[in-house]
């Protein structure tokens, strides 16, 4: 990690470097001084060393001695290279001794050895032998103790190394200054035996000359190294020194300081030096020199000025003032620095604590920072908001200030986090100042300085109350439910088993296929019948019960109807287990899935034996049964046309009558008072009762028929739901009955007659609504079945309830419970009758749960299907009569334009030109078909009323005959019909007739329906 230094550290640090060097100069010059005592006058050059004799004299060896000296002085002034340095020492130090070979080693203090720098007149082998010689050798030991050695030629006979270099004698000279070993000369002899006396004289003379020139080329080199070492230093710090002569005024500055200034200029007066200040810091400048004159103190201070290019820079000064012998400011020395990358820095740092802050004050999350003594640094709003501390400013405050009711164990740890810690808390309780509780999760950590000195600590934190609080209600909320789910599960399970129950003893057998034909479903009905066991027919081919006969066809239908979608009556002979055969009726409905794969069948079985025998005693009486078939289609023939003329008869005058109740009742013929209200208002109620039963007698009449077609289409089940309760609301608001409705969200569309559904349901529902007494509730309620594919709609009541002796008469057309003459409930007792022919129309059934005093449940199961492709009606679109509603403000708008009324029946035209007329309409009026076409054409209306039943020419011919007009070929025809038969619409439509409405017909509906035909469209 790298260690900081202050500038004051740095400077410091620079001054004892100066002194260092200082002192090394001294020693050089001092040795120099030394050495030039021994130079003769007139010595300037350094010249080898001669090569002579050895001298045979005192007086010789004294002269070759003193030449030698002289040389090695000589070498000193011309600052040699080491290597010429130390061959020329070796040079010397064999001339003085008169030897021939030797060798100068110097002391490597970090390797702790003496290494081999010159030699002379040693073979290669020998010189790569004794190249160097560790300290814990013992004649290293004695170089290192100071102690010279001489060795005979008896003793160099002992040593290998010297025996085969030839060597006879050798004398061992410690290098030494001032008691600090330097090295050693190695000074040998190929033809002594001893070492001379005078010869290891001069040698010891000499070694201290070597020594003292060895220690002058360390010093050098120490001192070039100190030198070089500063100047990195000062390049490195962005340094450089620079001193003020004050006599003078001028100022000198070193290379490095000049690069800092950027000139190549090395001095300069003073006021040229205090032009490259920015023009702002001139005068500080100024006053920093006089107040260090003053006070005789060099104060620091940060200055920005111009270099010689213009760049801009920061510089800071550090100096002292030198005095002379008077004690008087001679000069001010010191170090100018290049602080611009630490201004930029802090610049940088600054913008980024001011960024931090601001992070900080608007995070979203509750954060605060404190020192060492937690004392706030800084804290977010968020951490405010959520400790209750409003707009107080807490930097610089203590944390237990703000929070005097801080626990001890909160304290301990935030000393622990202050000691290097991390505590991390999901959840603990903080007891408030006002004794409210709080719940919070936190995390606290130190942060660290520069120098990896913690700083003081960063606290992020969450109240969670308001969290702790919900899982508490969570957690009550999942045991209430828990109690509920396993209540409901049971409930479930109990129906579960009704329903298996229902369907295993069913008075049809039920079985359900695969797409190959394998048994994957059957009820306990059909396996009585077969004889066989569940678990002998699960997975097993249908085929195998079937006889050959059957399985042809099967072969050749299956395929069919997994495509088509539905089978009907379908007659199949099964065989039994144990062989005996008996024939069925079989009827079968497609399960697909929502990609309109096949799924599964859903077969109902018929026990077709019964049947079959009457076919066989029918075709022995084939005559009788023709004659009696003629009959029965004469008498249904006439059932027919009596019910159409019935139908015609009734809605006639129906027409006319609620009519007239409506016309009344929207006080077209002026305000009614309450008693009248009630009356109007009956007469309508009864005339509704009345088209209600005459409804229901045509369509059981079409089902016990065959001729009532099923529309099937895609249909919306809660957009049907909804409208059945609508209808369904005022009887029982006028009975104070709770109208509840639960539904499946996972039911949303299913296959069905959207508009024979609709009569189911309201059918029932009218039922429970009726015999449910006041205060009572009615429920209807949805549930899907996505493994079963099926839908079931329950209405539940709280009624009554029905004896188990009358449920066999539930289903019968024309009969009620209560049938005695004070029977407490009107009715017909065709509305159940028709809804179960309604839903086996459906491939469903009806059930029946009731208790006396309890209420009861009717509930339909459909198939779940929203495949059309094999459905078994055609779909068309059909007429919708929407809920009746009534406000006597809520007039229609008022209109204009000419209607022609094509009608027979007084009371109708009457009934009709008067609402009409009463909006704004010109009614022209005609009595027959014939009438209508002369009447047309006599005044031309924007719209005609067309009733179809009419003497003299029926209102199909003239529809016919005004559209081969070509002025009247886009008038809007809407035809008006009281015989609401199978087909009539149809028929209508296809003679002409833009639009067809079914008497009696409700005046707002048919006062929309013209208003809509005379809007222009585009």
């Amino acid at each position: 990690m790298a260690t900081h230094i202050s500038p004051a550290e740095l400077h410091a640090a620079l001054e004892q470097a100066l002194a260092r060097i200082a002192e090394l100069e001294a020693l050089i010059a001092t040795e120099r001084q030394s050495s030039t005592t021994l130079r003769p006058e007139g010595a300037s050059q350094h010249k080898p060393l001669p090569t002579a004799a050895p001298a045979t004299t005192e007086h010789e060896q004294a002269a070759v001695l003193m030449t030698a000296q002289r040389d090695l002085a000589r070498l000193i002034a011309q600052d040699a290279p080491e290597a010429e340095v130390w061959t020329t020492c070796l040079q010397a130090a064999i001339l003085v001794s008169g030897l021939d070979c030797g060798g100068l080693y110097l002391f490597n203090a970090d390797n702790r050895a003496f290494e081999l720098v010159a030699h002379q007149g040693l073979s290669p082998a020998f010189v790569q032998a004794v190249a160097h010689f560790a300290e814990d050798t013992p004649n290293a030991q004695l170089m290192l103790r100071g102690t010279g050695v001489c060795f005979t030629a008896a003793e160099m006979a002992s040593q290998n190394d010297q025996r085969a270099e030839g060597l006879r004698a050798m004398a061992a000279i410690p290098l030494e200054h001032r008691g600090q070993v330097l090295g050693c000369l190695n000074v040998a002899s190929h033809l002594h035996c001893a070492i001379p006396e005078q010869a290891y004289q001069a040698l010891a003379i000499i070694a201290v000359e070597i020594g003292s020139l060895l220690i002058q080329q360390q010093s050098e080199a120490a001192l070039k190294q100190s030198h070089a070492q500063l100047s990195a230093a000062l390049v490195a710090a962005r340094m450089g020194t620079l001193r003020y002569h004050l006599p003078t005024q001028r100022i000198f500055w070193s290379p490095e300081a000049a690069q800092i200034i950027g000139t190549n200029q090395v001095e300069e007066t003073l006021s040229r030096f205090i032009e490259y200040f920015h023009p702002e810091d001139r005068e500080l400048a100024l006053n920093v020199l006089q107040e260090a004159l003053a006070q005789k103190s060099v104060p620091s201070r940060e200055y920005r000025i111009f270099t010689a290019s213009g760049e801009l820079r920061w510089i800071t000064n550090y100096g002292k003032l030198e005095y002379d012998q008077a004690g008087n400011p001679l000069a001010l020395s010191g170090l100018i620095q290049d602080i611009t990358e630490r201004k930029q820095a802090e610049q940088k740092l600054q913008r980024n604590e001011q960024l931090l802050r601001l992070f900080v004050a608007h995070t979203p999350a509750a954060i605060a920072m404190f020192d060492r003594d937690m004392r706030y640094i800084i804290a977010s709003q968020r951490y405010l908001i959520d400790y209750r501390l409003g707009e107080l400013d807490v930097t610089g405050r203590s944390h237990y200030d703000v929070f005097p009711e801080m626990t001890d164990e909160h304290r301990a740890i935030h000393q622990r986090c202050l000691a290097g810690d991390v505590e991390i808390q999901a959840n603990d309780r903080l007891l408030r100042a006002d004794g409210t509780i709080d719940w919070v999760r936190y995390e606290i950590r130190p942060w660290y300085e520069l120098n990896d000195e913690i700083g003081g600590l960063i606290f992020l934190s969450e109240v969670i109350t308001e969290r702790k609080t919900a899982e508490a209600a969570l957690r009550a909320s999942e045991e209430r439910y828990r109690h509920l789910a396993e209540e409901l599960e049971q409930r479930v399970q109990q129906r579960t088993a009704e329903v298996q129950d229902l369907y295993d003893h069913a008075p049809v057998g039920y079985h359900s296929l695969d797409a190959e034909g394998r048994i994957v479903m059957i009820n306990q009905t059909e396996l009585d019948w077969l004889g066989y066991s569940r678990e002998e027919l699960l997975g097993r081919s249908m085929t195998d019960l079937f006889t050959p006969e059957t399985l042809e066809v099967f072969t050749h239908e299956f395929p069919v109807f997994k495509q088509r979608g539905w089978m009907q009556n379908a007659e199949v002979t099964l065989i039994r287990k144990d062989g005996s055969t008996f024939p069925t009726l079989i009827n079968a409905t497609a399960i697909k899935d929502a990609t309109g794969q096949f799924l599964m069948s859903r077969s109902v079985v018929f026990d077709n034996t019964e049947r079959k025998k009457a076919e066989v005693a029918l075709r022995l009486s084939r005559d009788q049964l023709s004659v009696a078939n003629a009959a029965l289609h004469k008498a249904s023939q006439a059932k027919n046309e009596f019910l159409a003329t019935m139908s015609h008869e009734l809605r006639t005058p129906l027409n006319g009558i609620l009519g007239m109740a409506e016309i009344l009742l929207e006080e077209i013929r002026g305000p009614l008072n309450e008693r009248q209200r009630r009356a109007v208002a009956n007469i309508e109620s009864s005339g509704g009762h009345l088209l209600s039963l005459i409804n229901d007698i045509l369509d059981l009449s079409k089902v016990e028929a065959g001729k009532l077609e099923l529309h099937l289409e895609s249909i919306l089940v809660g957009e049907i739901c909804e409208t059945s309760l609508i209808f369904m609301k005022e009887p029982a608001l006028k009975k104070d009955l709770n109208l509840a409705y639960e539904f499946d969200p996972q039911v949303v569309t299913m296959t069905a007659d959207g508009r024979r559904l609709k009569q189911i349901l309201i059918n029932l529902l009218s039922n429970a609504v009726k015999f449910t007494p006041s205060g009572g509730k009615v429920t209807l309620q949805v549930r899907g079945d996505a493994e079963r594919q099926t839908i079931d709609f329950a209405v539940i009541d709280t009624g009554i309830g029905i004896a188990a002796a009358d449920m066999k008469r539930l289903f019968k057309p024309f009969t009620q419970v209560d049938s005695s003459l004070a029977r407490a409930h009107e009715g017909s007792g065709l509305g159940l009758a028709l809804v179960m022919d309604l839903v086996e129309l459906h491939g469903g059934s009806i059930k029946v749960v009731s208790e006396v005093g309890q209420g009861s449940t009717f509930t339909v199961r459909l198939p779940w299907d929203d495949d059309l492709t094999g459905g078994g009606g055609k779909t068309e679109p059909h007429q919708s009569e929407a809920a009746p509603s009534r406000q006597a403000s809520a007039q229609p708008p008022p209109c204009s334009g000419t209607i022609l009324l094509v009608e027979d029946k007084a009371i109708s035209i009457v009934a009709m030109s008067d609402y009409l007329s009463n909006l704004g309409y010109s009614i022209i009026t005609a009595t027959n078909g014939q009438e209508a076409i002369e009447r047309a054409q006599a005044h031309t209306p924007d719209l005609i009323l067309m009733d179809i039943h009419m003497p003299v020419m029926d209102g199909l011919q003239s529809i016919r005959r005004l559209r081969a007009d070509p002025r009247f070929a886009t008038v809007p025809i809407i035809a008006l019909t009281a015989l609401a038969m199978t087909g009539d619409r149809e028929r209508c439509l296809a003679a002409g007739a833009t639009d067809y409405l079914s008497k009696p017909v409700k005046m707002r509906q048919l006062a929309a329906l013209i208003a809509r035909l005379l809007t222009p469209t585009g």
